[in-house]
């Protein structure tokens, strides 16, 4: 005899006032850390959702190296730092630029369970130089009850300019998603897929992404215990290249300051320009625990972060920059991966008063990427 747990839906109407932003609230894992946690600054880089963004932890340390923080997921190291893509990505054709996308719109906030942020040097002193910012350790859900829990969420969220412009509008945005998860018998599990349809004040600019999420566990034997985390995104992103960079003519800057780009406008702009993407990406790790004693294991974990990005840009006559260049395209694609493997033996025992804490671990990884 199967049990459910109550099968629920969350709707929440949230009203904004601003101008060339998405709707304020929770709807990234960024906005998640915007104001949340002591230390971690949050900006982005044209103000908009799905725009690139900027984690510090310990503020700018460098202008020649990053100084983003190592974000780890089950274990994995993803691809989270938007610097590592401004040379391709902020050069369209010549003289052009765009804003690179929020790393963030793939993953799903519903399955976080816990997020976990390493400012000092003893804490991050395990991930080496890859911590030299900063750590931020995210762990997905898994089953927590041996009943079958089934639940369903739901939001809407609607943003308002703060003042009549043409260039910006209402936007409606709407978040989905359902899980299942059991365990029983040392053997849990959690399964869930998500939608997500974040839309911007400022016309064709929106995402749309949707993923599935499988974590497996079992601990059935005292000796060996196995793990899976799995996450497959889909996404579509179309942008009206938001401010650009200072001084380029855009759809934003075309509508904050027409008297300095005459030769641009809103509908031109509109008609004229595209700028979409197609995000593919996959986010897996696995691990095996061996418990040689009560008080000796042996615990390896290897993952990878695997994305597809193509984006195709368009400037037609419409626009001043495409009229210069009597029309201008680019289709830009990346492919990135990013590998761990990780091994630690330990032994940990009290004696009495004392406590033995000894490990040992090797560590691999690495970054593989090819740019078009």
């Amino acid at each position: 005899m199967k049990t459910y747990k109550t099968f629920f839906i969350a709707v929440s109407l949230l009203l904004v006032s601003a101008i060339g932003a998405y709707a304020e609230g929770t709807q990234t894992l960024a906005d998640l850390l915007r104001g949340q946690y002591s230390g971690v600054r949050v900006s982005s880089h044209d103000g908009s959702l799905i725009g690139g963004t900027n984690v510090y932890i310990r503020g700018v340390n460098s202008i020649r190296t990053s100084s983003a923080p190592l974000i780890v997921v089950d274990g994995v190291y993803i691809n989270a730092d938007s610097d590592k893509h401004l040379n391709t990505y902020w050069t369209a054709g010549e003289g052009f630029r765009v804003s690179p996308h929020n790393p963030f719109l793939s993953l799903n906030l519903n399955d976080t369970k816990s997020i976990e942020v390493l400012k000092n040097i003893s804490q991050t002193a395990l991930y080496g130089s890859e911590g030299a910012n900063g750590v931020i350790l995210i762990t997905t859900r898994n089953a927590e009850s041996e009943r079958l829990d089934v639940n369903w969420n739901s939001d809407v969220s609607l943003a308002v300019p703060s003042r009549s412009i043409n260039a910006f509008g209402l936007a409606v945005s709407h978040q989905h998603n359902v899980n299942v998860s059991m365990s029983r018998g040392g053997v849990r599990y959690y399964l869930s897929g998500w939608f997500n349809d974040l839309n911007g004040l400022s016309p064709a600019s929106s995402s749309t992404y949707g993923g599935l999420r499988l974590n497996f566990e079992s601990t059935a034997n005292k000796f060996i215990n196995v793990g899976l985390n799995t996450n497959i995104s889909l996404g579509n992103i179309s942008s009206t290249t938001g401010a650009a960079w200072a001084g380029a003519p855009s759809y934003v800057m075309a509508a904050r300051a027409p008297q300095f780009f005459v030769d641009d406008s809103q509908e031109d702009w509109l008609n004229g320009h595209d700028d979409d993407t197609r995000d593919r990406r996959a986010l897996a790790s696995a691990w095996i625990r061996l418990n040689f004693t009560p008080h000796l294991h042996l615990h390896t974990t290897v993952g990878a972060d695997y994305g597809k990005n193509t984006r195709y840009l368009w400037y037609g006559n419409e626009t001043s920059y495409g009229s210069a260049k009597n029309g201008a395209a680019s289709v830009i694609s990346s492919d990135l991966l990013r590998y761990r493997i990780n091994s630690t033996l330990e032994f940990a025992r009290y004696f009495s008063k004392h406590h033995l804490d000894v490990s040992l671990g090797y560590e691999a990884t690495g970054i593989w990427s090819k740019f078009n």
